[in-house]
């Protein structure tokens, strides 16, 4: 139960198969009322997990507008594409960290169509203890808590949320296929239809496994596919100009990371990522502007932040380089004027070293006070961003 929110649905699922296949839904809860009440239990250790720990919102490639009736939305269109994988897994994509968000009913209306009656089915299924019932419960209590109204707002969708409820649905499938294969009268035709069905669709899926692993051989080819299928994807291009910086391209790594900019404008990880490129060729002082309107304002801006930390000026410096709180704080750094896009690596390097000495105990005060500092202020400033989520 706290290893995946998934397992909210376990105790309900249990009782649903109880309750169609072995007793009814009253007699379930009479006979083992003892065993459902410790499984209800789960959900208070659940609860208090999912209470007390921060909902995921620390990645930088995040929806910071999503609200939860967007994001139920989306998860229709989101649904459909899951459905439509699992009948040909093609194309599979590692992120989609660019699906488009639903801001309105209309734009997701054949989806909110299907899903409407493929949940009114399973409803009836249920209420009638069929066991077409269950598989569409099974499906729909699994996929709920990662794709109703609770917003992930890191990631929109992912194809491993749909590895269970798969299962439905291919029994399903299964199930249907052979109640119209044993309608064939001649045992000799019904052998032949069935190994022929067999054939083609084991095969045909044996043979996108075996392309898809083989894909997965290749960092690069990998992330340079995910773009194929996913061109303004810009998390994939940071994954894939990291892979390429590691591989010794750096002109096209820095490319990559320039085309991610220009698709994600507030991300840290890509300013730091491109700084950090940038600063081991050598070329400090080369400019990380013209990437997108009105970043240089932005970042010139930054440095009129009020000062940071508990009556430390110095502390604001951990991990922001040259970059200075207040004025005092200025002299005592070393910076000469204000942070820019092209101090990038320098802020990096500087903040390294004032960091080190630094225990977790006094970084607190400080790290929990900026975390909403927006990454779009100034690239050097962005800095310590990666350095609070070590």
């Amino acid at each position: 139960m706290l290893s995946k929110e998934v397992m909210v649905g376990g105790p309900l699922l249990v009782w649903l198969y109880d309750a169609t296949f072995l007793t009814s839904p009253i007699d379930a809860l009479r006979r083992h009322r003892r065993f459902y009440l410790g499984m209800s239990l789960s959900w208070v250790a659940l609860a208090v997990v999912l209470v007390t720990s921060p909902w995921p919102k620390a990645a930088e490639f995040e929806f910071l507008d999503l609200t939860p009736l967007d994001y139920a939305r989306t998860q229709l269109d989101v649904i459909a594409h899951y459905l439509r994988l699992v009948a040909w897994p093609s194309p599979l994509v590692v992120d989609y960290a660019d699906w488009p968000i639903a801001r309105s009913l209309a734009e997701v209306a054949p989806q909110a169509a299907l899903i409407g009656a493929l949940l009114t089915l399973t409803a009836l299924g249920v209420w009638r203890r069929r066991w077409w019932g269950f598989l569409g419960a099974w499906a729909f209590v699994i996929l709920a808590p990662t794709s109703s109204v609770l917003p992930i707002v890191t990631e929109i969708a992912a194809e491993r949320r749909m590895y269970l409820p798969t299962i439905s649905v291919v029994i399903a499938a299964v199930v249907a296929v052979w109640s119209l294969i044993i309608r064939i009268r001649s045992p000799q035709a019904r052998r032949l239809v069935a190994g022929v069905v067999v054939a083609a669709v084991g095969g045909g899926w044996t043979f996108a496994t075996w392309s898809r692993n083989d894909l997965y051989g290749s960092d690069e080819r990998l992330w340079t596919q995910t773009l194929a299928d996913r061109p303004l994807n810009p998390r994939a291009r940071l994954n894939l100009g990291v892979v390429l910086a590691a591989h010794g391209k750096i002109d096209e790594a820095i490319a990559a990371y320039r085309e991610a900019l220009r698709l994600r404008q507030q991300s840290s990880t890509l300013y730091r990522a491109l700084g950090v490129t940038l600063g081991g060729q050598g070329q400090d002082g080369r400019s990380l502007g013209g990437i997108g309107p009105g970043l240089e304002p932005e970042a010139e801006r930054s440095v009129d932040s009020e000062r940071i930390g508990s009556g430390d000026e110095d502390a604001g410096q951990v991990g922001r380089g040259d970059c200075p709180v207040s004025p005092g704080a200025a002299d005592r750094s070393g910076c000469r004027g204000p942070c820019t896009t092209t101090s990038a690596w320098r802020c990096r390097r500087r903040g390294s070293i004032r960091r080190r000495w630094r225990s977790w105990s006094s970084r607190r005060s400080w790290i929990r006070p900026i975390r909403g500092f927006k990454p779009t202020s100034a690239p050097c400033s962005v800095i310590w961003g990666g350095w609070t989520t070590r």
